[in-house]
């Protein structure tokens, strides 16, 4: 009788690390695709001490909060804002203004919006937007 409680128990463990191990390939493996139809366009002339005007449109597939980072990118990168993105599923066309650092030199950037959601325990997706190149004055 004492074998057979045993096996039983055994077989109950080993169910639920089987259990355990095909959840976390699932979380690890599957594919996750939060943003589609992105663009990321800059509206204005920007200037070293002055504003950048983007527009921004996405569509969200899921309800997931996550943290963005925006970044004007040349020959070296400056972050010009990190703000939690917690926008419900759906389709957006936002307009967005960030300051320019006044020691940013003229030339030639871009601007790249980084996403990362935390979908589950063990994987965080990345979403990338990037503008066109255009000319800093």
């Amino acid at each position: 009788m004492k074998n057979k409680a045993g096996f039983i128990i055994s077989m109950v463990i080993l169910i639920l690390l089987a259990g355990l191990i095909l959840l976390g390939a699932y979380w690890l493996l599957w594919p996750y695709d939060i943003l589609k139809d992105t663009g990321l366009k800059v509206l204005n002339q920007p200037y070293s001490g002055g504003d950048i005007r983007l527009q921004l449109k996405f569509e969200k597939t899921k309800d997931t909060i996550g943290q963005a980072t925006v970044k004007l990118i040349n020959e070296y990168i400056v972050t010009l804002v990190e703000v939690d993105a917690t926008q419900a599923a759906g389709k957006y066309s936002k307009q967005l203004v960030y300051s320019i650092p006044e020691n940013v030199p003229p030339g030639q950037y871009k601007i790249k919006l980084t996403i990362h959601y935390r979908v589950n325990p063990l994987r965080t997706v990345f979403e990338n937007i990037e503008s066109e190149l255009f000319m800093m004055r």
